[in-house]
């Protein structure tokens, strides 16, 4: 199977009359689909001050680990134009979790940070953990953070008291996901914390340095590769289902209908949520002369079925709304072209 990757002004051929492109084949290779690593696209952005590495996002504000230069907060209530509106000085700030009115820094050396922030213009440091090991990354559920601390492992800290986290130690969740740096994504079955177990990876072919989960899909960052959408559906075979690599990413945060990244030098970078792709099947055996394909999808969505005799010029074909069951099409006159090729797309 092929892949191609969607950029915008690439391929316009393939895109500009289309929101979203979603799958192709050609009449002459009717057993041959073609699929397509479908690219999140850019709604907006804020380019901050340092590197932007580790990222949260709270109701209307992103909160960024911008490395050298603490932690950034930026207004987001209007994805297209993100504006700065405080900050806080820390040393060197790698990863950001933000619960309640508590932002959780992961400062390199000086450990975990507790930051209030129940005044966005004004961040007030009230606590920290000086942990045993540097401080990269930062998760919190409910009264713990989970630190990354290096060669130190995980930390598990109690924050139910911001002014005075102690650690402990425990695992929540039944699967933990894991961007494992040169592994690549971990898929972890934590459902007994006394023996963890691995399930499932994905080799990512760069340094995965942040990782989030939203439904089926789990969003990873990487210097090189920029962002990846993995499907985790099933946990033992996770398969990528395309991305974003106009920037290096360091960390991901899924809030709402938007992706937002910690895009290092390009600071905070704001994406609409992956859309699972549509697809088209060709149907076997076939009617002579003609051309028989299915089209899956999710139940309830409009499409448009457009077809081509020469990848640049599209007319609208077929309209429909899917089913639970796919929906089948059939081109009696498929062979009156050299050539014929179609697409799916969302209105």
């Amino acid at each position: 199977m092929k892949n191609m990757k969607r950029q915008t002004g690439v391929r316009q051929s393939f895109l500009n009359s289309a929101p979203l492109f979603v799958a192709l084949f050609s009449i002459l290779m009717p057993g041959r689909l073609v699929a397509l690593d479908l690219e999140l696209m850019r709604v907006g952005g804020y380019d901050t001050s340092g590197r932007a590495l580790g990222l949260a996002v709270s109701g209307n504000y992103a909160y960024v680990a911008d490395e050298l230069d603490g932690l950034q907060v930026i207004d987001v209530s209007n994805p297209a134009n993100p504006q700065r509106v405080g900050g806080y000085d820390t040393m060197y700030a790698f990863g950001v979790a933000v619960s309640g009115n508590y932002a959780y820094v992961a400062d390199y050396d000086a450990g975990l940070l507790v930051i209030d922030v129940s005044n966005p213009a004004d961040p007030q440091r009230v606590g920290g953990y000086d942990t045993s090991g540097n401080a990269w990354a930062v998760a919190v559920s409910g009264n713990f953070a989970y630190v990354a601390a290096g060669g130190a492992g995980l930390q598990v800290i109690n924050v139910s008291n911001p002014a005075n986290p102690r650690r402990v130690g425990g695992y929540a969740g039944n699967f933990a996901y894991v961007a494992d740096y040169t592994a690549g994504l971990q898929v972890i079955d934590v459902s007994n914390p006394a023996s963890p177990q691995r399930v499932g990876g994905y080799d990512t072919s760069d340094s995965a340095r942040g990782v989030a989960v939203s439904g089926n899909y789990a969003y990873v960052g990487g210097y090189d590769a920029g962002l990846q959408v993995i499907d985790v559906s099933n946990p033992a075979n996770p398969r990528r289902v395309g991305g974003n690599s106009a920037f290096g990413a360091s960390d991901v945060v899924v809030a709402g209908t938007n992706v937002f990244v910690a895009a290092r030098f390009s600071g905070l970078v704001i994406l609409d949520l992956f859309r699972p792709s549509l697809r088209l099947e060709p149907v076997s055996p076939q009617q002579p002369g003609g051309f028989r394909f299915l089209v899956r999808g999710d139940a309830g969505l409009s499409v448009r079925v457009q077809r081509s005799a020469n990848l640049r010029d599209w007319e609208d074909w077929q309209a429909l709304t899917l089913g639970a069951t796919a929906s089948e099409l059939s081109d009696l006159d498929a062979s009156t072209n050299s050539h014929r090729f179609y697409r799916a797309v969302t209105p």
